[in-house]
């Protein structure tokens, strides 16, 4: 346990424009690097949220400039380092897709000589359309994810279509094509095993792909295995929807988990006994996604408000052996720890046993679009519509002891890779709805407009 502090960032962003997208670079754990995207049509990057005082109510914060990267004509909508840390990758409402490369360190110490203030540089590698310039598709761009090897980028877009980038290949934009929703694809993850890879639609399904690797481990495509749009979410055995119906313009930003085990799905519903629609989060299991099973395994119920993105925790930590055999809801050797946020609010849970850790609310007048953790695991920024970041310190909180990644790489893969029945998604659902009333964090008052 321990105390967490949440609060605003006064900064000048994105010219007072909606911030879309922000995330982490886990590959410079001490530097805490992050991006931002948003309307003023640029990606930036900064670096270093550190918090001090000069009197108890006088909280400064420094945040350190790096660069800027331009290229697009229209807002942003999302942009993600690679999982090496080297490329980024952005795209929006302009159709254009813009991947950047890191230039060395060196190269920079050069370029220093004549312009003192340089910190880091980044070279365009790859720069195209979704479509000619000539199509009258729209082909907005909401959704992209890098594969674990940081070779492929898949990217999701407003006509329906997915397409898989090979970031290496100069020849052609890009590798693989696929039309399997039948509306805005609004999320993508890439499973950190590289054994699937998930899509999330405005149609309300999710679809399942499998990537195929020749010889020579490149990539050569990807097949559809399962496409979810209902499930089993009562003891009936009744299918009904379990994805609720949003605009066109909204983003649906699912994740894996750091072991590839869990996929949490955000805007889920799920109908009661009085058969009343309620949001919800859902936790499919790999196993049952790639056994074709529609059935969620667990459950997050009764959220006042639309969960809009999901983000893990990079980090493993030590189960508390204290608690009883039972609850341990995914059977894991480890807990992890992830966050879901809706609209005005965030609320953190570990993997052991879905508890609710806490809940921040109020830090933003107006939606939030998405968040991220850094390396360490102790803090997380939010950024919202109304054109600010927020973050929530927890270098104070203890949520176990951290489990080193060599530790981890020894455990038994069987361990790791957990065959959960039907039976057990049964008792789960049933089980997971007892949940206690969650902590309040910083409940600031807010004058809404």
């Amino acid at each position: 346990m321990g105390t967490v502090e949440a609060y605003p960032i006064l900064s000048y962003w994105h010219s007072t424009k909606p911030i879309y997208s922000c995330q982490f670079n886990h590959q410079e754990k001490n530097d805490n690097k992050f991006l931002t995207c948003g309307g003023d049509n640029k990606i930036k990057i900064w670096r270093n949220i550190k918090t001090h005082f000069q009197k108890a109510k006088d909280r400064i914060n420094d945040i350190e400039y790096i660069t800027t990267l331009k290229g697009f004509s229209k807002p942003v909508n999302i942009s993600k380092f690679s999982k090496c840390g080297k490329y980024i990758a952005g795209c929006g409402d302009d159709g254009y897709v813009i991947i950047w490369e890191k230039i060395p360190t060196f190269v920079i110490d050069n370029f220093k000589k004549v312009v003192d203030d340089i910190k880091e540089l980044y070279r365009i590698i790859k720069y195209f359309p979704v479509t000619s310039l000539s199509s009258n598709d729209q082909v907005e761009v909401y959704s992209l994810d890098w594969s674990p090897d940081s070779n492929y980028l898949i990217i999701g877009y407003m006509n329906t279509y997915i397409k898989i980038i090979d970031i290496h290949d100069s020849q052609q934009p890009y590798l693989i094509a696929k039309k399997n929703h039948n509306d805005v694809v609004q999320g993508c993850s890439w499973d950190p095993k590289n054994e699937m890879i998930i899509t999330m639609s405005a149609d309300r399904s999710i679809c399942i792909y499998k990537p195929k690797f020749n010889n020579q481990n490149k990539l050569q495509d990807i097949k559809l295995v399962n496409r979810i749009v209902k499930g089993e979410m009562n003891l009936l055995g009744k299918q009904e929807s379990i994805f609720a119906q949003v605009d066109f313009n909204f983003f649906r930003k699912l994740q894996f988990s750091p072991d590839g085990n869990l996929l949490v799905l955000p805007y889920g519903i799920w109908k009661t006994e009085n058969n009343v629609e309620v949001n919800c989060v859902h936790i499919f299991h790999r196993a049952n996604l790639l056994r074709g099973i529609n059935k969620p395994i667990a459950t997050i119920p009764n959220l006042k408000k639309r969960c809009l993105c999901v983000s893990f925790n990079p980090n493993y930590y030590q189960i508390n052996n204290n608690n009883t055999v039972t609850s341990h809801l995914f059977s894991l050797p480890y807990k992890m720890i992830f966050a879901i946020a809706t609209d005005d609010e965030i609320m953190i849970y570990d993997t052991d046993n879905l508890k609710c850790l806490m809940r921040i609310k109020n830090l933003h007048y107006y939606t939030i679009y998405d968040m991220s953790w850094n390396a360490k695991g102790d803090k997380i920024i939010i950024c919202s519509k109304d054109g600010f970041l927020s973050t929530i310190d927890l270098k104070n909180y203890k949520f176990g002891d951290l489990i080193l990644e060599e530790e981890n790489n020894n455990e038994d893969d069987d361990a790791m890779d957990i065959d959960i029945e039907i039976n057990d998604c049964k008792k789960n659902l049933e089980t997971e709805v007892k949940q206690k009333q969650p902590t309040i964090i910083n409940l600031l008052t807010v004058r809404k407009k």
